[in-house]
């Protein structure tokens, strides 16, 4: 069993991050989703919440405000304290990727029936569930 969700759960994330890296980085797709999610956030709280490096965050940060799909700012009352937040280009570059992660899971789930596909998701959430 665990090698059988070790193999679909690795394919699985080889081709989702395919369809992502074929635009941007996957760190950088979770960048533009956490900034969507919660807001702008300081750059600080974005490495805490994405468990990386604050010289992560600003490589990262670096390339999406080149390519347009983010802003950073400084905070009047601290000019060391750097907010990012997504910009409107960065949205729709999100939910076009969210698209195509969609798209891709739905395809490759395409075997099952409603039926199943639904009971799948049921079995997922109770161990989602289970973890917590």
């Amino acid at each position: 069993m665990e090698g059988l969700l070790r193999r679909v759960f690795r394919q699985l994330r080889q081709g989702v991050n395919s369809i992502l890296e074929k635009e941007i980085s996957r760190n950088e797709f979770f960048i533009l989703k956490s900034l969507h999610c919660d807001g702008t956030l300081k750059s600080s709280d974005l490495s805490k919440k994405l468990d990386v490096s604050a010289s992560h965050i600003t490589s990262m940060a670096d390339s999406l405000v080149g390519k347009g799909l983010i802003e950073r700012s400084r905070a009047e009352s601290d000019r060391r304290i750097i907010h990012i937040g997504i910009t409107d280009a960065g949205t729709k570059k999100l939910m076009e990727l969210e698209k195509k992660k969609t798209d891709y899971l739905f395809e490759r789930f395409g075997s099952l029936n409603q039926e199943e596909l639904q009971t799948f998701v049921h079995l997922f959430k109770k161990i989602d569930k289970d973890f917590e």
